[in-house]
């Protein structure tokens, strides 16, 4: 059974993020879904809001440390 990250993404605060840019349910389950799993495919369909989590994922990553950052 694969693992429901919907309830962790409405923890996530994203300190920094932009006032005017409210995260989706879906795309704070893809961030919770990075932050916890080593590699992670984004197979939503086009206009999901893929880039929009790989952005948000990579700099939750970054802030808590979990990746060098340059």
């Amino acid at each position: 059974m694969l693992r429901d990250y919907t309830v962790e993404g409405e923890r996530l605060t994203f300190p920094g993020l932009v006032k005017n840019f409210t995260p989706r349910p879906h795309q704070r389950a893809a961030v919770a879904r990075m932050l916890s799993e080593p590699s992670v495919g984004l197979f939503h369909e086009v206009g999901a809001g893929k880039t929009a989590e790989m952005v948000i994922g990579a700099m939750e990553l970054r802030r808590l440390g979990m990746r060098a950052s340059r």
